[in-house]
C-alpha cells in the first residue's frame, strides 16, 4: 500500500513540495535499482517484488508531476512539475536500457510462478527489449536521448494547448438559445460585445445551444486552432523523433512500437478495425447525416453540409422536437448533490464498492475525497476519487486545465477530477 498524499495548505509551500517529492522518489528508485544489481541471491518472487517497489516509487513521482503540471494555478509550480515529468521519464528510459538490470531478470527462473507473476516477468523482459537493453552501448545511449527529446516535445505540445486560450467577441444577440445562467456569466463588454472563450464549458454550451451558426462555427474554429501555428514545428519534430526511435529499435513505425503492448497488438490491426467499424456503421451514419442536414436546412435552406460545429446543436434540437427532451429544462432538476449521490450509488452497485468520505487535504474547497472499499468487507481497494462541483471554480481562469482532466496521483490509488458543471 502507499501513503496518502498530504497536499500543502499554504501556496508558498507548493514548489518545495513538488521538487522534494520527485527527488525523494527518484532517490528511492536508484536505491532499489542498485539493490537489484548487487549480486545478492534472490528468488524470482523476491526480485519481482523489489521491482514492484521500484515501480511504485517511479510511478508516484511521474504521476503526481503529470497531474500538477496540468492543473496547478502557479506557473512556477507547473514548470517544476514538468521538470519532474522529464526527470522521471529519463530515469525510466535509463532503467529499461540498463543491460545489467535486464540480465538480472533474464536470469530469474520462471518455474513455479503463478500466472500473474509469470506475466509480470514476461512483460518486463519484453519491455527491456523495447527499451534497447539488448543493444550495444551506442544504441542504448541514443535510445535514451531520443526518449528524452520525445518527453520534452510532448510536454511542449500539451503546454501550448493548455496555455493557448483564445477568445472571440460576438454581439449579444449571438447568444440566442443559450441558457440564462450562461448569458449572465458572460456580460457585455465596453465595446458592446460578449467574450466567448475556447474553455471547454464555453465551447460545449455554444455548440449545443447557440442558434447563430456563425457563432458556433467561429468558436469551434478558434478551439480547433489552439496552439496553431506554434505546435506545427513541435509536432513535426515529435513525429520525426518517434520514427527515429522506432527505426533504432527495429520497428517499422512508431505506431507499431506503441501498439505492441496494447490490445490491438499492431498498427495494421488498428487500421483494419477502423475499416470494420466504418463498414458496420456506414448505413446508420449516412442516414443520421441526412437527418441532420434536413434539420439544418429548416433554419438555413441553402446549407450544403453539416459541419462538426453543427452536430451537437442539431442533435439537441432533434431531441427536443422528436422526443420532447429539453436539455435546458432537464438540467434545472439536476441538483449537484443529487447527481453526485446518484453517481456514487450507481457505480457502487455496478462494481460492488462503497465510497467512504475522507478528510484528506485538498487543493480547493470544492474538492471532495473518497476511499473506495469492497462493499461489506472493509478492505481498501486501489482508488480514491476527488470530485469538483464546478470546473470553473477550482482554479483561477487564467491557469486551470480547460479540457477536463483525469490523472493518476499514485499507483494503486487513482485520482480523477469529475467536472459536474451546472
Amino acid at each position: 500500500m502507499t501513503d496518502n498524499i498530504v497536499f500543502p495548505t499554504a501556496s508558498g509551500d507548493w514548489l518545495a513540495f513538488v521538487t522534494t517529492r520527485v527527488s525523494e522518489r527518484l532517490g528511492r528508485v536508484e536505491e532499489l535499482a542498485d539493490r537489484l544489481k548487487d549480486g545478492t541471491a534472490r528468488t524470482t518472487i523476491e526480485t519481482l517484488s523489489l521491482w514492484n517497489e521500484l515501480q511504485i516509487a517511479l510511478r508516484r513521482a511521474h504521476s503526481e508531476s503529470s497531474v500538477l503540471c496540468e492543473v496547478h494555478p502557479d506557473a512556477e509550480v507547473r514548470a517544476a512539475a514538468e521538470k519532474g515529468v522529464t526527470d522521471t521519464q529519463a530515469v525510466e528510459s535509463a532503467l529499461m536500457a540498463d543491460a545489467a538490470l535486464a540480465a538480472v531478470f533474464a536470469a530469474t527462473d520462471p518455474a513455479g510462478l503463478d500466472t500473474d507473476a509469470a506475466r509480470v516477468r514476461d512483460h518486463l523482459l519484453r519491455d527491456f527489449r523495447r527499451g534497447g537493453a539488448d543493444r550495444d552501448e551506442a544504441t542504448r545511449q541514443r535510445a535514451q536521448e531520443l526518449a528524452a527529446r520525445d518527453s520534452e516535445l510532448s510536454l511542449a505540445f500539451a503546454r501550448n494547448i493548455r496555455e493557448g486560450r483564445r477568445e472571440i467577441r460576438v454581439a449579444p444577440e449571438a447568444l440566442d438559445g443559450l441558457p440564462e445562467d450562461f448569458i449572465a456569466q458572460h456580460p457585455i463588454g465596453e465595446d458592446g460585445l460578449v467574450a466567448l472563450s475556447t474553455d471547454n464549458l464555453d465551447v460545449m454550451a455554444v455548440v449545443s445551444y447557440a442558434r447563430d451558426r456563425a457563432t458556433r462555427v467561429a468558436l469551434h474554429r478558434a478551439r480547433a486552432d489552439l496552439a496553431w501555428p506554434a505546435n506545427d514545428p513541435v509536432l513535426a519534430e515529435l513525429l520525426d523523433v518517434r520514427q527515429q526511435r522506432a527505426d533504432l529499435l527495429g520497428y517499422a513505425s512508431w505506431a507499431d512500437y506503441e501498439t505492441e503492448t496494447r490490445m490491438a497488438g499492431s498498427a495494421a490491426r488498428i487500421a483494419s478495425f477502423l475499416d470494420e467499424v466504418d463498414e458496420a456503421s456506414r448505413a446508420a451514419s449516412d442516414a443520421e447525416y441526412e437527418l441532420l442536414l434536413a434539420r439544418l436546412r429548416q433554419e438555413i435552406p441553402d446549407a450544403a453540409e453539416v459541419s462538426t460545429a453543427d452536430q451537437y446543436y442539431l442533435l439537441t434540437r432533434l431531441h427536443e422536437e422528436r422526443f420532447a427532451v429539453d436539455s435546458q429544462e432537464v438540467r434545472r432538476h439536476l441538483d449537484f448533490e443529487r447527481v453526485l449521490a446518484g453517481l456514487l450509488d450507481t457505480t457502487g452497485r455496478l462494481f460492488d464498492i462503497e465510497y467512504v468520505p475522507t478528510d484528506d487535504p485538498a487543493w480547493h474547497q470544492d474538492v471532495r475525497s473518497y476511499d473506495v472499499v469492497r462493499a461489506g468487507s472493509g478492505s481498501a481497494a486501489s482508488t480514491s476519487i476527488c470530485t469538483r462541483a464546478r470546473a470553473s471554480s477550482t482554479t483561477p481562469r487564467a491557469s486551470r486545465s480547460r479540457r477536463g482532466c483525469a490523472g493518476r496521483c499514485c499507483p494503486r490509488r487513482r485520482w480523477c477530477a469529475i467536472s459536474l458543471a451546472d
